[in-house]
């Protein structure tokens, strides 16, 4: 039978992470037992009833089983935790081809049972959680409870080990099978102590055949820890969850498990000579690092790494050091090869110490992190390192090549750090392709030292700081933007245990509010906000950041399929989706989010919401006018619609129509109601002219804006918008300047306006003017301020040109300038290369797929080097930079950029 096809019949549920007092009491009086002739004489008897009443052959997981023996009905054995069990076990076992099942209760287990070459033997809680069959023994004991060596046809299953909650002592299984084991939903509850206090690793689970396969499956160990440093630096140390040595030469498979605050290492698997493959588990605060891991045949597929030690449980002990996610590395064994795919990564809060989520050591060779998220909002922290095979850390020099792949890798979030996002040491012939970087934080993109033949393409590098930097690399890039914005990890991750890690912080359960609003992602990152009258729920998807306030919902959605779901009553406002796409549901309908129109025929909707009066309203339209299938209740044989005529009744639920054209009229023959346009409330009398041809939807007309239109004696407006800090700004025009009565606050006594010159002050308001003709000078005399030129920020540094009468509305300047500089019309796109921070030459060869010219205006000259003229062809240059600066224009993409040096590059993408 196929391993995957036999499972368990119980459910999921959490861990009993603290023993019961009961328990704990029954260990106490462990010491004051007498096992003398009497426990020997249960033990015989039991061995002797195994033939007598074993139920007939078993198979679970592809092991077959000769005999299944109830343990306390065939064995005799004390499910209360009183008489020791472990001598009637080891018997049992050594009878091979035997699977014991335990009911519900707890089990004292003495002393250790060591098992060797013994075939078809298995343990089996038949409880419906696994904490329902225990596992116990005497008070600070440390020890395993079973230690095998080899064997084939080996299950344990469905139960837990219980060390208490002293801190003193643990307990643990070591397994070692040549083929065919399962380790099958166990659970390890209690305090981790350091080693100093008897902490053991709690499974050691190898494969000693090269052909021999292991799986672990729904591991769970989420105690407390008392978490210390390594050994070496304080004489005491933590172990870890699973550890694995060098004799594990077959193939194990770890998934669907759940480690955390773990002290050390929740999984150790650097020294294995066999594959380890884990899989969709779920991994969070673990101290130095979850998974020590890497090599040929290694991967780490579909799991959840989170950091966030601020608010990990108050229970443990200790402070964390270094909670890295994955190190990956081979120890002695210098080996190459395996893959991280379809991770995801959260740093939520974190020591300093720490230095990546993924570190790749000098002990590994190559191997590539795919399809995976990292979301970064603490300082100092990369999201990947990858270090030099020259110099490992931790072990012997890996196999070349050492070339690594980084593929779909998105990595967001507000960390800055002077470390950048992605570093790469001494790796010849890496690629970096289809990923995405989206930082808000102070952060340089991706860094590339002494990485030859690598290439960076179709990738987004969207930081404030260094968007590239390649220190004595020659890196070929095409396809580089820097605006996109970036996939962040899934919304939710569930494994086995029933563990989700990002739980709403409100309980949604079922609701009064009688329609719902479906949010569905479409694989972007997208922020939308919408209002209802009436009360506004978020149900169980809908996650903790997302704010649902008083009607009001501002919140995030990404994923492809993943959805936010809300329930409301009354009217419902227009969803405006501020960043990114994602398809809308009212009811199950899918309508347009500007207008809530369900058909594509129509141009608006109208919602009548009454107050409990019966309403009788008339309402016509140019166009048709049809139910709205989603909105409101369905329209009744009450409500009479004619074409483009409706005569409808209102008087507890709402109507909701749909229509094309205009509203040529509308009244209420009876009662009254609140009428919601696209879904905005519009006042009944002003009803027809909203819709009306040459208006906009909130009923004002074309020629004038609603916030801050310039007045048409004016050319520009300006805004002077302070960060706190007293400024004094000089503004100078050719023509002249007045205040803006709908930017900023009105100019006071301290704002100097004379004509064409304004010297003016700025504090926490903001100024407003408008302006005709250029600006001819502008200046801070004292503070800074941010500027917004018709809207758009500007560079202060750049606001003359950007209003100089050359006829362009952009600022660009003519075919021939007073520097003699050429002309950048249609050349958007900046790049940089700058040297000024080195010390040394840096050569560089760059080709777009369009036009490129040197900014010499911009460009900086600080030695003899940085004279030499710089070979532009078209769309190709090949240059040095010094100490100074190279900035060139150019249209269309990057496609190659090869860079010999230690010169930083940065680009701007202003056409996407």
């Amino acid at each position: 039978m196929a391993e995957d096809t036999v499972r368990t019949e119980k459910g999921n549920g959490d861990d009993q992470n603290r023993g019961t007092e009961e328990s704990k009491r029954l260990l106490n009086r462990r010491d004051a037992l007498k096992m003398g002739a009497a426990a020997a004489a249960v033990g015989l008897s039991s061995v002797g009833t195994i033939a007598g009443s074993a139920a007939a052959a078993s198979e679970r997981y592809g092991i077959s089983f000769n005999r299944v023996v109830n343990a306390v009905d065939d064995l005799g054995l004390d499910p209360n935790g009183n008489e020791p069990i472990d001598s009637a076990i080891n018997r049992a076992i050594d009878r091979g081809d035997t699977l014991i099942e335990f009911p519900p209760g707890t089990y004292y287990w003495k002393d250790t049972i060591a098992e060797s070459g013994v075939n078809n033997w298995g343990i089996r809680g038949l409880g419906d959680h696994p904490t329902d069959v225990k596992f116990v023994s005497d008070e600070g004991a440390s020890q395993f409870l079973l230690k095998v060596n080899g064997g084939r046809g080996i299950l344990v299953e469905n139960f837990a080990i219980d060390y208490g909650f002293d801190r003193q002592g643990s307990l643990g299984m070591l397994l070692k099978a040549n083929d065919n084991m399962r380790v099958q939903d166990i659970h390890f509850v209690g305090f981790n102590p350091t080693q100093g206090n008897g902490a053991v690793d709690n499974l050691s689970p190898q494969a000693l055949d090269s052909d021999g396969r292991v799986v672990v499956d729904g591991l769970v160990r989420t105690g407390p820890t008392d978490i210390t440093s390594h050994g070496h630096l304080d004489g005491d140390a933590n172990e870890g969850c699973i550890w694995l040595g060098s004799k594990h030469v077959g193939e194990l498979v770890i998934r669907n498990s759940h480690i955390e605050n773990t002290g050390t290492n929740a999984i150790y698997a650097r020294a294995a000579q066999g594959a380890v493959k884990i899989q969709d588990s779920l991994f969070v605060n673990n101290n130095q690092t979850s998974l020590r891991i890497g090599g040929d045949g290694c991967h780490v597929k579909g799991c959840r790494f989170v950091v966030d030690t601020d608010n990990a449980t108050d229970e443990n002990g200790g402070e964390f050091i270094n909670p890295h996610a994955i190190t990956w590395e081979t120890g002695r064994r210098g080996d190459k090869g395996g893959y991280i795919e379809d991770c995801d990564f959260i740093y939520k809060s974190a020591p300093s110490k720490t230095t990546a989520a993924v570190w790749v050591d000098g002990s590994a060779g190559e191997m590539a992190i795919r399809n995976s998220r990292f979301q970064m909002d603490v300082d100092g922290i990369a999201a990947v390192r990858i270090d030099n095979p020259r110099d490992p850390r931790l072990g012997t020099t890996g196999e070349r090549p050492w070339g690594v792949t980084l593929d779909g890798v998105s990595v967001t979030g507000s960390s800055s750090g002077s470390a950048p996002a992605i570093r790469i040491d001494n790796r010849n012939g890496s690629t970096i392709r289809n990923s995405c970087l989206q930082l808000t934080g102070n952060r340089d993109g991706i860094y590339l030292r002494n990485s030859d033949n690598s290439v960076i393409e179709n990738t987004n590098i969207n930081v404030t700081g260094q968007a590239t930097i390649f220190d004595g690399s020659s890196v070929s890039t095409s396809g580089i933007t820097h605006s996109d914005s970036c996939p962040v990890p899934d919304d939710s991750f569930t494994v086995g245990d029933g563990t989700t890690t990002s739980p709403s912080t409100d309980t949604y359960g079922s609701s009064s509010h009688p329609n719902t609003l479906t949010v569905t992602g479409k694989g972007t990152k997208t922020n939308y906000e919408f209002s209802a009258t009436g009360g506004l729920e978020g149900q169980s998807d809908v996650e903790s950041w997302d704010s649902v306030d008083s009607g009001n919902v501002s919140a995030w959605i990404t994923n492809d399929g993943d959805t936010d779901t809300y329930a409301f009553s009354k009217a419902l406002g227009p969803v405006n989706i501020l960043e990114g796409d994602a398809d809308i549901s009212v009811n199950g309908t899918v309508v347009d989010p500007a207008t809530l129109v369900a058909d594509a025929a129509c141009d608006h909707t109208l919602q009548i919401v009454p107050d409990g009066t019966s309403t009788n309203y008339h309402l016509e339209v140019s166009g048709g006018v049809m139910d709205h299938p989603g909105l409101g209740t369905s329209l009744t044989k009450y409500d009479a619609i004619d074409g483009g005529v409706i005569d409808g009744w209102v008087t507890n639920d709402i109507d909701a129509v749909q229509f094309s054209g205009e509203v040529t009229a509308f009244s209420f023959t009876e009662g009254g109601a609140t009428l919601y346009l696209d879904g905005e409330q519009v006042d009944p009398a002003t009803l027809v002219s909203s819709t009306s041809d040459g208006s906009t939807s909130d009923g004002s007309t074309d020629d004038t804006t609603n916030d801050s239109t310039t007045d048409s004696a004016y050319d520009y407006a300006l805004e002077i918008v302070p960060d706190g800090t007293s400024t004094n700004y000089l503004l100078e025009v050719s023509g002249e300047i007045a205040d803006h009565p709908d930017l900023g606050t009105p100019l006071t006594q301290y704002d100097s306006l004379n004509g064409n010159v304004l010297d003016g002050w700025v504090t926490n308001d903001s100024d407003g003017v408008q302006f005709s003709g250029e600006v001819t000078a502008f200046s801070f005399v004292e503070g800074g301020a941010t500027l917004y030129l018709d809207g758009e920020q500007v560079d202060p540094s750049t606001l003359v040109s950007k209003t100089s009468n050359d006829g362009t509305s952009d600022g660009s300047t003519d075919d021939s300038t007073s520097d003699g500089s050429t002309d950048t019309t249609g050349l958007p796109n900046v790049i940089t290369m700058d040297g000024s921070e080195t010390k040394r030459v840096t050569g560089y060869e760059i080709t777009v797929t369009g036009e490129l010219e040197k900014d010499t205006a911009n460009s900086v000259s600080a030695s003899s080097w940085d004279d030499l003229t710089d070979e532009v062809d078209g769309s190709t240059v090949v240059g040095v930079v010094d100490e100074g600066i190279d900035r060139f224009r150019f249209s269309g993409d990057i496609e190659m950029l090869n860079v010999n040096g230690k010169a930083s590059v940065s680009f701007e993408d202003n056409d996407g």
